[in-house]
């Protein structure tokens, strides 16, 4: 830790000893930026890098489908970076053309180097990248492509 005085004229910290206050840190939790889903994984990007979380039990990172009452809750989920990903289970994967938000509770491991926790948040839209499913159905000899999961 570097100690420094303040108010010596050399701006609002300096290296003389006088005082031995020590410079503030950070103390700015980190803040979500974005989100995106694709299929079975959710990915929320922050403002900064937080500290890495191994994989576990979801990190209480929840899934709501817009305009519906249905919550889809991560099996898992990992942060490393800047990056949270979590991932659905197989029963719950995101479906083609829906909107989805991503709400944290606030209680878990997520927080910054610092040990900055991130605050609870909610309707964080996540850009939905998840791709039609695609089906064959043969129809006499001519097979025809059907787009699921629109």
């Amino acid at each position: 830790m570097q100690v420094r005085a303040r108010g010596d004229g050399a701006g609002p910290w300096s290296a003389s000893g006088a005082g031995r206050t020590a410079a503030p840190g950070d103390t700015t939790p980190p803040k979500p930026a974005s989100a995106t889903i694709d299929g079975r994984s959710v990915t929320v990007t922050f403002d900064e890098a937080l500290a890495d979380v191994a994989e576990g039990d979801g990190l209480h990172v929840y899934l709501t489908v817009t305009g519906a009452d249905v919550e889809q809750h991560p099996q898992r989920a990992s942060a490393s970076g800047t990056a949270v990903t979590a991932h659905l289970g197989a029963g719950t994967p995101a479906r083609a053309g829906r909107s989805y938000t991503v709400r944290y509770f606030g209680v878990g491991p997520l927080a910054d180097a610092a040990g900055n926790a991130v605050a609870r948040f909610s309707g964080l839209a996540a850009e939905n990248l998840t791709l039609p499913a695609l089906l064959l159905h043969f129809s006499g000899r001519m097979p025809v492509v059907l787009l699921a999961g629109a």
